[in-house]
């Protein structure tokens, strides 16, 4: 008897469900409905949408599916040295690449770089350099090796470039005047309108557009990032600053930036500009502020609820912070068809002219994005779609 009863409760429990999601197969959303509300501790997130049309479930605005690039040659690590043309808006670097074959043998290596102008490349055999044969159509390096390299070697290549992101466009080499990579600001048009500033926006293949590299977020490698500029200016980059020393010849001064972390390219960061630095502590991260000198008492203010948030995806997630420092820079004269929060290692950068209570409030929404990102999309493999 009881097992009559089970079998017929179980029964009629399938029908109602199959009826209940033959009903939900298509929904009818109001202008004003809220999809979602969720409340964390104290972090709310509501996310209200406008729809006219019937959504058919699983369907709508689903986007093609996009596999990972192929890894032929692993990034490992990258070292640039990189100084600033400011009245060209130009860069002029050295980079020196260290590769591995991802599988099979090679003899040739195809590196992205978009509209660089290439004045040598060469390999590293000990301790002699020798130049490499290379074609270039202005966006993919296709160098011969001169010879076959396996999965067990590590081949370090040496490129003298410069580039000027901001003429990509008008060359025709990207479809999309934003797509540069690095921007550059000239002084009268930064928050203090005396000192010039240059950022980077890498999302997810222009770190290509002022570096060589393979520029897939699939790619992982460490750094360390050299960077000369006038010594009234300071240049922010991934990792830990190892040190900044002044050469009064020419009053310019070098950053040295360590990574020892690998990272996807995309996420190599280069912030220029006159910034005032404030600091605070989460257990053993480092945070720190980096605005202009105007709203260096509002920092806290603006940014203040980050502590709170690093704990809070650190709980979520059940896995702490994975990184020594979590920085934070806002720049100036960022385009409202760029507005977005870029995600760095250790730096996101907040964009928007606007009044300072107004950016308390964008902030905490932004400042969620960029933690999930760099609390755990770093971790996951690209198939994710978060890296």
């Amino acid at each position: 008897m009881t097992l009559k009863y089970f079998i017929g409760l179980f029964t009629i429990s399938i029908i109602v469900s199959c009826s209940m999601l033959s009903n939900q197969s298509t929904t009818k959303v109001s202008q004003t409905d809220t999809l979602i509300v969720i409340v964390y501790d104290t972090i709310r997130v509501d996310s209200t949408v406008v729809v006219d049309e019937i959504i058919e479930k699983d369907v709508v605005n689903r986007p093609p599916f996009q596999s990972a690039r192929e890894k032929i040659v692993d990034v490992i690590h990258t070292t640039l040295d990189l100084k600033v043309d400011w009245m060209l808006e130009k860069i002029y670097g050295d980079a020196i690449i260290h590769v591995k074959p991802h599988f099979k043998s090679i003899d040739k290596i195809k590196l992205d770089a978009l509209g660089l102008y290439i004045n040598s490349i060469q390999i590293k055999t000990d301790s002699s350099l020798s130049p490499l044969k290379y074609s270039y159509d202005n966006r993919m390096l296709d160098i011969d090796l001169d010879c076959t390299f396996s999965r067990n070697d590590t081949i370090i290549i040496q490129i003298n470039y410069s580039a000027i992101p901001s003429t990509l466009y008008e060359r025709g080499i990207t479809d999309n005047p934003y797509k540069q990579g690095l921007s550059f600001v000239k002084a009268e048009d930064t928050e203090d309108g005396i000192f010039p500033q240059a950022w980077s926006i890498n999302q997810t293949t222009s770190a290509s557009c002022w570096f060589p590299t393979i520029d897939s977020p699939n790619q992982r490698m460490t750094q360390d990032i050299y960077i000369t500029v006038h010594n009234s200016l300071m240049a922010l980059s991934n990792g830990e600053l190892i040190y900044s020393t002044l050469t009064r010849k020419d009053s310019t001064r070098t950053f040295y930036w360590k990574l020892d972390k690998p990272q996807a390219p995309y996420l190599t960061s280069l912030n220029i500009g006159k910034f005032s630095k404030v600091s605070e502590k989460l257990k053993d991260v480092d945070i720190e502020y980096y605005v202009s000198k105007k709203y260096e008492l509002e920092a806290k203010n603006i940014f203040g609820n980050t502590p709170e948030m690093i704990e809070f995806f650190s709980t979520l997630f059940k896995t702490p912070y994975p990184w020594k420092k979590y920085g934070q820079v806002a720049v100036s004269n960022y385009t409202m068809v760029q507005w977005k929060i870029i995600r760095s290692q250790f730096f996101t950068i907040l964009f928007k002219q606007m009044h300072v209570n107004d950016l308390m409030i964008t902030t905490k929404e932004l400042l969620l994005t960029s933690l999930h990102i760099n609390g755990l999309g770093t971790q996951l493999p690209a198939r994710h779609g978060v890296i």
